[in-house]
């Protein structure tokens, strides 16, 4: 059985912060929107307008690839994860809020499918399927950690959005150090 190559484990982690990053909004926005008067409607639509973003984004996101290549992308998708709650830590009004959902959309269609076709391209086709159902884990790992925002006051929206937005940049910080540090010493 053949380990698990480094390039695929920051892969996996680059997952597994992608959907901390994405749930821990997604679990504490409709909070913050039912405070600023939406209904339940409203804010099913403004969830879904999240979503249509990601697909665009996830279109679009070869094209960013092609540009800045595969780390540099993922980086992107953190900085506007951080962009986005960065915004509803402090927004408002709807339109900052609107704002905050374009980046948090364009973060999620930045990364997921990047890091599947990250983990496909890096795989030989023996492990494929193996690599494939550890990026599944990582990225449910990621969904369960979320639930960690529990030990945040829940009665700040605003801390638990500023929170994210700090271990966002970490994210891209790391990622960007990670990829710096393996590229040296592969040239080394």
């Amino acid at each position: 059985k053949k380990p698990v190559p480094r390039a695929l484990k920051l892969v996996y982690a680059a997952a597994v912060f992608s959907m901390i990053a994405f749930f821990t909004a997604i679990i504490t926005l409709p909070l913050k929107l039912n405070g600023l008067g939406l209904t339940e409607a409203e804010i099913g639509y403004f969830l879904s307008f999240v979503s249509l973003v990601a697909v665009a984004a996830a279109a679009l996101m070869p094209s960013l690839v092609s540009r800045l290549r595969e780390h540099a992308t993922l980086s992107v998708a953190f900085f506007c994860y951080a962009a986005a709650h960065a915004l509803f830590a402090f927004a408002t009004s709807l339109p900052l809020l609107v704002l905050g959902a374009a980046f948090m959309g364009s973060g999620f269609g930045f990364s997921v499918p990047l890091v599947n076709h990250m983990t496909v391209e890096q795989s030989h086709a023996q492990v494929r399927g193996r690599n494939l159902a550890y990026l599944s884990m990582a990225i449910f790992s990621g969904q369960f950690l979320c639930s960690a925002i529990e030990v945040l006051p829940s009665d700040s929206n605003s801390l638990i959005f500023g929170s994210s937005c700090a271990f966002a940049i970490v994210a891209a910080i790391w990622l960007i150090y990670q990829h710096s540090n393996r590229r040296q010493n592969n040239f080394a």
